[in-house]
């Protein structure tokens, strides 16, 4: 007799099939009195989000595109506001702060603000040629 899994527990596994990316992340700790950044998780699977979000103000400029990064990670992730996250996603890696953190039955959803992008170089043989 097999043990039946709970339509939830298969919507978590689907879903985590999707998270192509990893993340690494560090949250603060204070050791003698002295703060330090403490890496919790490297190489965790997650998902990274980019939505492109145009600012609508009437100026002579160009029009200002802003980027919004979410970042999803399988439910019951332990990650906080203030932690620090570093994702690699389709040959970059995107350097960021967390912001509002929210814990869903199926994941964790959280905003990354302060972000920085650094593009990661092909391997020699890599290229797509």
């Amino acid at each position: 007799m097999s043990a039946s899994v709970s339509p939830l527990g298969k919507g978590k596994k689907s879903l985590e099939l999707l998270y192509r990316d990893r993340c690494s992340l560090w949250r603060t700790a204070i050791e003698n009195q002295v703060s330090q950044w403490k890496q919790l998780y490297q190489e965790l699977p997650c998902h990274l989000s980019l939505e492109n979000m145009g600012r609508h103000q009437q100026t002579a400029g160009p029009a200002l595109v802003e980027k919004r990064y979410t970042l999803f990670l399988a439910a019951g992730s332990d990650i906080h506001s203030g932690d620090k996250v570093e994702v690699v996603h389709q040959r970059q890696r995107v350097e960021g702060m967390v912001g509002q953190v929210h814990h869903y039955d199926l994941c964790v959803q959280a905003a990354l603000e302060e972000i920085q992008v650094i593009p990661i170089p092909e391997e020699p043989g890599e290229s797509g040629s």
